[in-house]
């Protein structure tokens, strides 16, 4: 099973997987080489509903596609695809700020930012 502390996908991320994006292929790609569960937090779980219903409501995807998307949502959860983790937040954060300083510039570097 995929641990917090080793594997993490912010929704942004894992969004790509129910959401047709130009990313979309690499990230189907990833997680077809990423074995076991991803643990997603409840804010997690929260941002990939809400980053749906976004798409839907921009018009980016049909009121059908997002209701696929959300049941698929669902699926990965319930099969173990996906896992809610409880996390200590200030803890979180704090580990997370190491590893962006450790590595964002890495991946930008390599081409693997998202440019916005």
């Amino acid at each position: 099973m995929a641990r917090a502390d080793r594997v993490y996908a912010d929704p942004s991320a894992l969004l790509k997987l129910y959401v047709h994006e130009a990313e979309s292929a690499a990230m189907s790609a990833w997680r077809a080489r990423t074995r076991g569960s991803l643990p997603v937090t409840r804010h997690g779980r929260l941002e990939l509903v809400n980053g749906i219903c976004l798409a839907a409501f921009r018009r980016a995807i049909g009121a059908e596609a997002a209701a696929d998307a959300l049941a698929s949502l669902e699926e990965d959860f319930t099969e173990g695809r996906c896992v809610l983790v409880d996390v200590l937040w200030r803890a979180t954060l704090q580990r997370a700020e190491g590893i962006s300083r450790a590595q964002s510039a890495q991946l930008v570097a390599h081409g693997l930012h998202h440019p916005r």
